[in-house]
């Protein structure tokens, strides 16, 4: 019988490919090109309340979700150095994680239950992109592993700015891609993959939108081609639409 490929949630281009997103952002005087490409893990925030300059606010629950097929995510370090609009109130610039992140897992709140992420906006409401550096390790492996991540804050507008950002490159589409829980394909023969692509940005659209997959030397697919019609016109902020995808996978793939 043909065994089946079994794709978990969330996984998408870790499980699928690894693959390039590619979103032109068009603002007023300013054409931006912005990437979203795949990593091994991703990074999301529940905090809501509105921040002003000056706000005091603990960054929890921060989720880390594993996208790997079945490696363990372990020293996790978050460094803050670049997050341009909040700083740590410790003063410091790094929080380190005491916790892993196992393949399969549900997504994981990184803040330990008696030092959270406590936090202090000093942006003054034109970017609500902050940048975190994430530093980790697979399966507790020597090799430092490095991956930035942007979280959206909501944040209070200024009631007067000039329409360009003075770094606009802080303004960027933030994509991400989900499967459905169920999707599967089989070994050695073609099939489809429905892809919900979302930009969680708060800030900024994306237009002509490309896909690109680039390959592991692992990857089980031959080929990975849209079924939509390429470019995606465009992508608004916190907006979401349907990618489907060709797929054809190696009849020797393993399940997994």
């Amino acid at each position: 019988m043909m065994k089946k490929l079994m794709l978990k949630k969330m996984g998408t281009g870790l499980v699928l490919m690894i693959f390039l997103f590619t979103a032109v952002l068009s603002m007023t005087g300013t054409k931006l090109e912005a990437y979203a490409a795949a990593s091994d893990f991703l990074l999301t925030h529940g905090y809501t309340d509105e921040l002003e300059e000056g706000d005091s606010f603990t960054l929890a629950p921060l989720y880390m979700r594993n996208l790997t097929a079945d490696k363990t995510i372990t020293n996790i370090q978050l460094d803050f150095s670049k997050a341009g609009i909040a700083v740590l109130e410790s003063g410091g610039t790094v929080y380190n994680v005491d916790k892993t992140i196992d393949a399969g897992d549900p997504q994981i709140d990184l803040n330990d239950a008696s030092d959270k992420i406590k936090m202090k906006f000093i942006g003054d409401g034109s970017s609500s992109i902050m940048t975190v550096i994430v530093t980790y390790s697979l399966d507790d492996s020597s090799t430092i592993l490095t991956e930035e991540a942007k979280l959206v804050l909501n944040v209070k507008k200024p009631s007067t700015s000039d329409p360009t950002p003075s770094d606009p490159s802080e303004l960027k589409p933030n994509i991400i891609a989900t499967v459905p829980e169920n999707a599967s394909l089989s070994a050695g023969k073609p099939g489809y993959i429905n892809v919900t692509l979302k930009n969680i940005s708060t800030a900024s659209s994306a237009r002509d939108i490309l896909f690109k997959p680039v390959y592991s030397s692992e990857s089980p697919f031959i080929s990975v081609n849209p079924a939509t019609q390429m470019p995606i016109k465009n992508l608004g902020t916190n907006a979401s639409i349907e990618l489907r995808l060709s797929i054809e996978t190696d009849k020797f793939s393993n399940e997994g």
